[in-house]
């Protein structure tokens, strides 16, 4: 028992951790996107060095839109971690299948599914990008995230059951 506590303290600090470092990234994000319009060309330079060949404006566009989008990923980030904290609460109250576990985890799961259709955008980005300037911009595709959302559909679907179930034998004694 005393392992299971230490790990779900664990766990409660980690993503407490993550919380943390997903806004910080959200708020560079946020000011390097601000500062690509207030000072573009600087902005280029710091990013991409010197172009040179007329694909500037192309380079910058490409910029601001992983910027934007990283920015509007941290939203479902932080509610994927605040999902995961309360079903860690949940954990650690002895009573793990409730129905409010079996939504967060719903939750999660949609959450998780709009991040994998956010990284086929990235992946349009990127491939928009290395056939217009010859560079490769570090995408690929991958079944994990998208086997992760199947995995939390399952997994709430479980809960509910585990809730339904505990309600049933509770309403019987």
């Amino acid at each position: 028992m005393a392992s299971e506590d230490r790990l779900l303290n664990t766990t409660q600090r980690i993503l407490d951790l993550l919380r943390l470092l997903n806004i910080a990234a959200a708020a560079l994000l946020v000011g390097a996107l601000i500062l690509s319009f207030v000072a573009p060309q600087p902005s280029l330079q710091a990013i991409a060095g010197e172009i040179g060949d007329g694909k500037e404006l192309d380079y910058l566009r490409t910029i601001r839109m992983l910027f934007g989008l990283g920015a509007a990923m941290a939203i479902p980030v932080h509610l994927i971690f605040s999902a995961l904290l309360r079903i860690l609460r949940g954990a650690r109250s002895g009573d793990p299948f409730t129905a409010q576990a079996a939504r967060s985890l719903r939750t999660t799961a949609w959450l998780f599914l709009l991040l994998q259709v956010a990284d086929l955008y990235y992946g349009y980005v990127a491939i928009r990008f290395s056939l217009s300037s010859g560079e490769y911009a570090g995408w690929s595709p991958g079944l994990t995230g998208w086997l992760a959302v199947l995995l939390l559909f399952v997994l709430a679907r479980i809960f509910e059951q585990g809730a339904a179930l505990r309600e049933e034998v509770e309403g019987t004694i």
